[in-house]
């Protein structure tokens, strides 16, 4: 997994700062860089940030499975993974509420962007 060692430090102190402990926090850093990697991201704050609304709605998965589906998806169909990243971002805590797996929301974002 290619990260520099400033953006694991950086993305690791986010984790910390939301109360992770150190342990928990360089395994969610290392699932930043990961998904910073697989998608078109440019900074590890803003796959950070992603990474982290999408894993704080949907609790049951781990973070390799958020960045699989989201990489998936971005590979198969005509969304970019940062793009389909934001979106859950954004609306992954609402969507969850309304009882709507990843899955679905995915399906939502990726209909989305094919009509717009």
């Amino acid at each position: 997994m290619a990260g520099s060692a400033k953006q694991i430090q950086e993305s690791t102190a986010a984790w910390m700062r939301l109360g992770k402990t150190f342990s928990e926090a360089q395994t969610a850093a290392q699932a930043s860089v990961k998904l910073l990697n697989v998608s078109e991201f440019t900074n590890i704050d803003d796959s950070t940030k992603a990474l982290l609304s999408i894993s704080q709605a949907y609790k049951e998965l781990t973070y390799d499975d958020v960045i699989d589906k989201l990489n998936m998806v971005g590979d198969h169909f005509s969304s970019a993974t940062d793009q389909l990243a934001k979106g859950l971002q954004n609306a992954a805590a609402v969507l969850k509420t309304q009882g709507n797996d990843v899955d679905q929301a995915l399906a939502l974002l990726t209909a989305g962007n094919d009509i717009t």
